[in-house]
């Protein structure tokens, strides 16, 4: 895992912090949402710890305290860090239940979103794929009928006309021409 480097970690404290996070991994197999909270509360603990550690400040407990005070009152601008403030917030407050409850409802709904997102553009995406398919189609079509517009007096029906047009403006059906025919005013 890539980590901030200001002010550079040391490459054992570095060591240290990707072992934790391997271990909290190899260990999530709870699926009781508290527990799971108080998991991940012990793991920002420890990881904070260890890189508080190299700081020369030997006072393990003072900067537990101190996480845990800014875990309570934490304040981020960042949008995207939104729900992980809120869930870090409501875990340093003393409440994992709620943690989780919170956590859990954010990732629910995100899910629903990303699912709604998904839908409409495949729909779109439908849409589309149709509409360019049937592009050239359409394509033909506008020029034989502005063809036939033309030339209509050289046609002796609409059925002959068709038949002309079949030929002369592929890959359209003469069933085709002779719908589009048919429904137009003489």
């Amino acid at each position: 895992m890539k980590w901030p480097n200001d002010p550079p970690l040391p490459p054992k404290v570095l060591e240290k912090i990707n072992l934790r996070i391997e271990r909290f991994l190899a260990e999530d197999t709870s699926s009781n949402g508290a527990s799971d909270s108080l998991a991940v509360e012990n793991l920002i603990l420890d990881i904070f710890s260890i890189a508080g550690s190299h700081s020369g400040t030997n006072n393990a407990g003072g900067r537990q305290m101190n996480l845990i005070l800014l875990g309570m009152e934490w304040d981020t601008d960042t949008p995207r860090l939104a729900h992980a403030q809120k869930y870090i917030n409501r875990l340093f407050s003393g409440d994992p239940g709620k943690a989780y409850e919170y956590i859990d409802k954010a990732i629910n709904e995100r899910l629903q979103e990303d699912s709604s997102v998904a839908k409409n553009a495949m729909g779109q995406a439908g849409s589309l794929g149709g509409t360019a398919k049937n592009q050239h189609t359409k394509i033909v079509i506008d020029k034989a009928m502005e063809h036939y517009e033309k030339n209509k007096s050289q046609f002796i029906s609409k059925k002959a006309a068709a038949q002309a047009l079949e030929k002369e403006f592929p890959p359209v059906k003469f069933s085709t021409y002779y719908r589009i025919l048919r429904t137009k005013a003489r």
